[in-house]
C-alpha cells in the first residue's frame, strides 16, 4: 500500500510542476514556433525571387519580379498546387504509389493471399484456374 501512496504523490508532484510552468512554456514555445515560421517564409521569398531574376528574365524574357511579387507567386501555386482545402487523414500527405501501395497490402490481406494460395494448390494438383476454358 506504501508503494502506492509514493507513487501518488510521485504523479501529484508531477503534475503540480507541470501546471506551474506550462502556461508559460506552451506561450513562449509557440511565440518562437512563429518568429521561426515567419523567418523561413521571408528567406523562401527571397529565393524565389533570386531563382526568377536569375532564370526567367534570360530563358524566357520575362520581367524581373520584387520581393512581394514573390512571395505572391508562392502562395499561388500553393493554391493551384495543392489547393485550399483541410488536410484530413494522414494519407493525403503521401505520394501515390504509397497510398496505392497501402490499398495493395489491405487488399492482399483480406483477399489476394486465399486467391493466390488457391490457384497455387490447382497449379500443384495439376488443375488449371477456373474461367479459362482449359479444363
Amino acid at each position: 500500500m506504501s508503494q502506492g501512496m509514493d507513487h501518488q504523490e510521485t504523479m501529484r508532484r508531477h503534475f503540480r510542476r507541470a501546471r506551474e510552468g506550462g502556461v508559460g512554456r506552451i506561450v513562449g514555445w509557440t511565440f518562437v514556433g512563429v518568429i521561426v515560421a515567419v523567418f523561413f517564409a521571408l528567406v523562401f521569398g527571397l529565393v524565389v525571387k533570386a531563382l526568377w531574376n536569375w532564370i526567367m528574365p534570360t530563358v524566357f524574357g520575362m520581367a524581373v519580379i520584387t520581393y512581394w511579387q514573390a512571395f505572391g507567386i508562392i502562395i499561388l501555386s500553393k493554391i493551384l498546387f495543392s489547393g485550399m482545402h483541410p488536410h484530413s487523414g494522414h494519407d493525403r500527405h503521401k505520394p501515390p504509389f504509397v497510398r496505392s501501395q497501402n490499398s495493395y497490402d489491405r487488399w492482399w490481406r483480406e483477399k489476394g493471399q486465399a486467391a493466390f494460395d488457391s490457384w497455387a494448390l490447382d497449379q500443384a494438383n495439376g488443375n488449371s484456374p477456373a474461367g479459362d476454358g482449359a479444363r
